[in-house]
């Protein structure tokens, strides 16, 4: 333990500063009571073992399918418009707690399972096989004994000791963060702290393939054996939501500041900015089995952030242009989107413009890799504006061809120039004025040659190289 202290100390002095990110947001998905959510401001959400989510929000509670909301009020037996919070024991039994009027069990529909009492207040809710925990934040747990109905207040080993927050493990082990580290729940026992020298305030735990990750104040701090690591958010507040998903992505959402973070790749992205989530405070951050990110709102409803391995990038992140024409991701790593109007490259700090003229129309047709060499088939620049050096881009030469289609076959580069002629030079020469003209039909109806490809299933001897044209 000795060894953890000094470690853990070292990395509070020496915290890993990850530069924040104006970078990319994943497709995501906003449910509100437009599409049948029961109320916008949702607390707590709860995954069950059927496979349903389940919405504690300001007008009962909401069952989401995958199509549809099923809403929960009183006719389905919720006494208590306001449900605070939801939670599975470990039978899969589905508990919803309200603000004024005691918790509720779902058995078909709600039934009343305990009742209202001044010292339970659900601002978090946990649930286990014989007992019911339930969070005053910055006050005390209480502790309801679901088989004897016995109530009581959680005593901790100092007068002094708060609790922040009530997290239930993977194997049914309840834990407590307080403003003096982390403690193991069990009933009405006496509380056992988990890490003895470690006093640190903790406000939300999440516990990952035997990885602790605790949020306080400005950090994320996780704990794997004796190595521990710490993230300072850029901006300062407690962080009170946390998850970190089965990528090891962590997303942190902290208070009073109300903002959502996403720590990925050793970048910090400002998820709520993306949202557009302009203050609303997180109440929940859950993941879902199939790996979709779902966010309880106060106000704004619900996200819910799907399809990780698939980025959006739009003019938010840098792409002033929308309208693409190209990509080519496998020049030298790097990744090159041709627009409408410019070059542009993506790398790890974001979306970079290339723009070779101010006010100028730059339409890019094509992209094309060769080794550490990027061609590039543009339009929109007057053709005596070209003579310029080839610009390394990136860490990649670049080479501009005002050009309709291009092909690249070993050291010979093919190219029509927006007309009806096919020229032939080499990747090294690439000069448009030394190449050789080798195709072309005055006869043809058509205006020109928009695109050229080879026909891979001849031999490579030049007379047996067909290509295709319209």
């Amino acid at each position: 333990m000795k060894t953890l202290l000094r470690n853990f100390l070292l990395i509070v002095l020496h915290l890993c500063l990850l530069l924040p990110a104006n970078a990319q947001m994943f497709p995501s998905r906003q449910y509100t009571t437009e599409d049948e959510l029961a109320n916008s401001n949702v607390y707590d959400i709860c995954h069950d073992n059927r496979g349903y989510l389940w919405f504690a929000t300001e007008r009962g509670v909401s069952r989401f399918d995958g199509y549809k909301f099923t809403n929960y009020l009183f006719k389905e037996g919720l006494g208590g418009s306001i449900v605070y919070g939801l939670a599975q024991d470990n039978k899969g039994t589905v508990y919803a707690a309200t603000k004024y009027d005691g918790v509720y069990r779902l058995d078909g529909n709600f039934v009343k399972s305990i009742e209202e009492n001044k010292i339970i207040i659900n601002e978090q809710i946990v649930a286990t096989d014989d007992y019911f925990y339930s969070l005053k934040d910055g006050k005390y747990i209480t502790v309801v004994n679901l088989n004897g109905k016995e109530i009581n207040k959680i005593q901790f080993s100092e007068n002094t000791i708060h609790p922040n927050c009530i997290y239930k493990s993977n194997d049914g082990k309840v834990y407590a963060g307080t403003n003096s580290g982390i403690y193991e729940l069990s009933g009405f026992n006496k509380p056992k702290k988990v890490f003895s020298e470690i006093s640190l305030p903790v406000y939300s735990i999440c516990l990952q393939q035997n990885v602790w990750y605790f949020g306080s104040t400005d950090v994320v701090v996780s704990i794997n054996g004796s190595a521990l690591n710490a993230v300072k958010l850029p901006e300062s507040g407690n962080i009170k939501r946390l998850l970190v998903d089965r990528n090891n992505n962590i997303w942190a959402a902290t208070f009073p500041q109300n903002k959502l973070f996403l720590i990925t790749n050793n970048r910090i992205l400002d998820v709520s900015a993306k949202l557009g989530l302009a203050g609303a405070s997180v109440n929940k951050v859950m993941e879902d089995n199939e790996g979709n990110i779902w966010i309880a709102t106060y106000g704004k409803g619900v996200f819910c952030i799907h399809h990780m391995f698939c980025t959006n990038y739009t003019s938010f992140d840098g792409l002033e242009n929308e309208y693409i024409t190209a990509i080519e991701a496998h020049v030298d790593k790097s990744v090159f989107i041709g627009s409408y109007n410019g070059l542009y490259y993506l790398d790890e700090t974001g979306i970079h413009s290339q723009k070779l003229f101010d006010n100028s129309l730059e339409f890019i047709k094509e992209l094309h890799g060769n080794n550490n060499h990027l061609f590039v088939t543009i339009a929109g620049i007057p053709e005596q504006k070209m003579n310029f050096a080839n610009p390394i881009i990136n860490g990649s030469q670049t080479s501009y061809l005002l050009a309709s289609a291009l092909l690249i076959d070993d050291n010979d580069l093919y190219f029509s120039m927006w007309d009806k002629k096919l020229w032939r030079t080499t990747t090294t020469e690439k000069s448009q004025e030394k190449a050789e003209l080798i195709f072309y039909d005055s006869t043809a109806m058509w205006s020109r040659i928009n695109e050229i490809f080879k026909d891979k299933r001849q031999p490579l001897d030049w007379h047996y190289k067909r290509f295709i044209y319209y």
